[in-house]
């Protein structure tokens, strides 16, 4: 079977004082004896400086022994992380995780989490929630520890089920809002899950995952009187009781969540230590990376909730399809990468610390009895773990790209925008106007909404307000220039109707879909109006779309007129003193578009100014030639 894929890993990551103490290395070699072949951990920002924290997730990477991709998580918003945002997309990451927990630390707020998704949205990333209600956990944690309880058990009590549901919902309602897909991380509780069930049964594209603790472990462990034994099943959110975790079994068996990660981020249990007077402070985390295969194997096929074939989707192709890596990964295929395991399901073996791989000391799996096990390991064509023995080499894992715009987007757009963004788009869609005045005038009620029309079509309608604007400002152009020549005595003709059909076939098939693209590709890329950014669209405006357009007005009246020989000594002579001359009246223009004009309007109004400019040099001309 193909080789498995953890989609939620957390290596060398610093977190509440300490570092996770599975590196790269470790943990790397961890996995592969546990037949996981390609994971895709979380990298934090660096003072909320997103490609800092890339740049650092790099470094650490260099030890790798398997494939690995990265999530990104977002700590705070600003005009930056979102370029920032678009800038990881091209170099290969295609998740964002939103901590709505964590107050004070991770944790965004709504308004942030909002304009997360968003931007997403934008980019055809993933968005990723921690659901956990983040006021009300430190609320509960406050309350907990006053009423004297400070051991490990105070974690499970100040972070109950409810929370993770309440935060789950909101999520979802959120990412509704926006338009957007959502994929919720360890998912812990049956809330949760049921949220998660609710949104999907709607037709609203959510993903869960759940991980190998929740559907394996319960919270009584927290209880436990060894302080060093309870504190090592110290995550969030929680693990949850038995019957929490007989719900999630239930809900990946039945399709309703997706696939199953580990949230594997070990600490020793000298790290776990400084929180023993203090269950706030108990770093947070668990193991899974070697162990996920085979706890899912014996929670959900040995008993019959899974057949061997959903076993590989949970563990490794949904992951492989969601963050859009198939048929690369996930699968067993020509052309795939050879990462393959043999899995034997008559091997009994016990999971344990002294067996594992990991750097940890403990293991929340000691003594967890599995019939099934992986035997092979082969990582894309090598050999990497045979009867009992690791051969891993140290920096030969790769970095594999997540491209955007995977699956979960796939015909996305064609949704209808049921809520759009007032700012950017102007408010409600004209088509939801029109149906309100039909309403409004006796229409009965209830009656469909009318369907999209040839104009709601926003290429053709960019390229009919610049195509007769264009002619517009030509005909304008000629009247000027025939009134001067008149004023002269000069005149040489009437209107030239060929020209101005140039040019309004010009707008028609070029400059109002070409406007379109460009204007959406700067508001994706620079979003915001702060100086910065609309400088940013204005430079790049006059840089690159004034040359193209010039480019293209002089080849298209050339070609029209039957004079393309010539063109080369028009460029000669013109291309340069048009592009110098047009500075002055396009940059301010530009500023003014950028800077008030929402995108919605954005055609409009510089297809408005291309008209009045080339009126403006019609009658320059005249006026010189008095």
């Amino acid at each position: 079977m193909p080789g498995g894929i953890d989609p939620h890993t957390h290596l060398s990551m610093p977190f509440m004082g300490q570092v996770t103490c599975d590196d790269f290395f470790t943990g790397h070699a961890a996995a592969l004896a546990g037949g996981t072949t390609m994971h895709i951990d979380f990298a934090l920002p660096v003072n909320h400086d997103l490609l800092a924290g890339w740049e650092e997730w790099q470094k650490k990477a260099e030890a790798a022994a398997i494939d690995y991709g990265f999530h990104m998580a977002v700590t705070s918003w600003s005009d930056k992380v979102a370029a920032d945002m678009a800038a990881l997309t091209q170099r290969g990451v295609n998740s964002f995780k939103f901590f709505m927990a964590y107050k004070g630390a991770l944790m965004v707020n709504d308004e942030q989490l909002l304009q997360g998704f968003r931007r997403c949205k934008e980019l055809g990333a993933v968005p990723q929630v921690h659901a956990e209600n983040g006021d009300a956990v430190a609320e509960g944690q406050q309350r907990v520890f006053e009423a004297g309880i400070t051991g490990p058990e105070g974690h499970a009590l100040s972070r109950p089920p409810e929370l993770e549901g309440e935060a789950t919902a909101r999520a979802i309602r959120l990412a509704e809002f926006v338009g957007s897909p959502l994929y919720v991380v360890h998912v812990m509780s049956r809330e949760a899950q049921q949220e998660i069930a609710r949104a999907r049964q709607r037709g609203q594209r959510v993903i869960g995952e759940t991980v190998a603790s929740a559907i394996s472990m319960d919270e009584s462990r927290m209880w436990d009187p060894d302080f060093k034994v309870a504190a090592q099943y110290v995550m969030s959110p929680p693990i949850r009781n038995k019957e929490h975790g007989a719900a999630l079994r239930a809900a990946l068996g039945g399709g309703l969540l997706q696939l199953v990660g580990t949230d594997h981020a070990v600490f020793n249990s000298s790290q776990k230590a400084v929180g023993r007077h203090d269950f706030r402070i108990i770093p947070n985390g668990v193991n899974g990376l070697e162990e996920r295969m085979h706890v899912v194997w014996q929670e959900m096929v040995n008993s019959g909730l899974l057949s061997p074939p959903d076993f590989v989707r949970v563990t490794s192709t949904a992951a492989a399809q969601i963050f859009n890596v198939y048929p690369r990964k996930g699968v067993v295929a020509e052309g795939s990468d050879a990462d393959v395991i043999i899995f034997d399901p008559a091997v009994r073996h016990t999971l344990s610390a002294k067996a594992h791989h990991s750097a940890m000391d403990t293991n929340i799996y000691e003594g967890y009895e599995v019939t099934g096990k992986v035997v092979t390991t082969v990582s894309r064509g090598r050999l990497v773990w045979h009867d009992g023995k690791l051969n891993v080499t140290r920096g030969s894992g790769r970095f594999v790209p997540t491209p955007p715009f995977g699956p979960l987007y796939d015909g996305l757009e064609r949704r209808p925008p049921y809520l759009l963004d007032v700012a950017r788009y102007g408010g409600v869609p004209q088509r939801q106007h029109r149906h309100r005045a039909r309403s409004s005038s006796g229409a009965a009620a209830g009656s469909a909404p009318q369907q999209q029309g040839l104009l709601d079509n926003p290429w053709l309608k960019s390229g009919l307000i610049s195509g007769s604007l264009s002619l517009a400002g030509d005909v304008l152009a000629q009247l000027l220039t025939l009134r001067g020549q008149q004023q002269q005595g000069s005149s040489s003709g009437g209107y030239d109707v060929a020209r101005a059909a140039r040019m309004g076939t010009f707008g028609l098939l070029f400059y109002g879909p070409y406007q379109y693209w460009w204007y959406g590709l700067l508001a994706r890329t620079f979003p915001g109006t702060s100086i910065p950014m609309f400088a940013t669209k204005v430079a790049l405006n006059q840089l690159c779309l004034a040359p193209i357009t010039i480019s293209v007005v002089f080849s298209w009246n050339m070609a029209l007129a039957g004079q393309l020989d010539q063109l080369p000594d028009k460029f000669r002579r013109d291309f340069l003193r048009t592009m110098v001359n047009g500075w002055r009246f396009w940059v301010p223009a530009a500023t003014i578009n950028f800077k008030l004009v929402p995108l919605q309007y954005q055609v409009l109004y510089m297809s408005t100014c291309g008209m009045l400019w080339t009126a403006y040099l019609s009658y320059q001309s005249a006026a010189q030639a008095k």
